[in-house]
């Protein structure tokens, strides 16, 4: 965030959520001159509505050092879903949720830089913002759509039933 600021003095960290590392994450922000907003937990309602008025949503995430990694994240669909863009790391994300240089962008775990890099060059175009912002309610709206997703899947069972059920004749 620091180098974020130093291009957009203006730009402001709002982190919504809870867990064991807040207090360092509190303390970092502190430490390091970053004014951040740590709300914690919100209702659904309250999220969405930092969504829908963020510029960007970011979503940096690690694998864990026994091997958990974030999955598919929802969250990234949700942002991309009120025209927001992301910039994340999660490798669930990077590889479905988002289409990088069009809706977002996908970054490597832990390039600090990186993250820097494609959340400023966000911030810094109203007409990349816009043109990404499109993308993303775009996609979401034509991949992800509950109703499509559900009939897609329970097409899926359909099949492997039918299949299963030739077996056992």
């Amino acid at each position: 965030m620091p180098a974020i600021l130093s291009e957009h003095p203006g730009a402001r960290l709002v982190l919504i959520g809870d867990g064991p590392m807040r207090s360092g994450l509190v303390a970092a922000a502190a430490e390091s001159g970053v004014p951040a907003e740590f709300l914690g937990a919100q209702s659904p309602a309250v999220v969405l509505e930092w969504m829908r008025k963020a510029a960007v949503l970011c979503l940096p995430s690690v694998t864990g050092q026994d091997g958990d990694a974030e999955g598919f994240g929802m969250v990234l669909l949700e942002a991309q879903s009120c025209g927001t863009p992301v910039v994340t790391s999660a490798k669930g994300g990077a590889d479905e949720g988002i289409e990088d240089g069009v809706t977002g962008y996908a970054v490597e775990e832990r390039d600090v830089e990186a993250i820097a890099d494609r959340v400023s060059r966000i911030l810094g175009s109203e007409s990349l913002r816009m043109a990404m912002s499109i993308a993303a309610r775009e996609r979401v709206v034509e991949r992800f759509d509950i109703r499509a997703c559900t009939r897609s899947l329970e097409d899926r069972y359909e099949q492997i039933l039918s299949s299963t059920r030739r077996f056992e004749r």
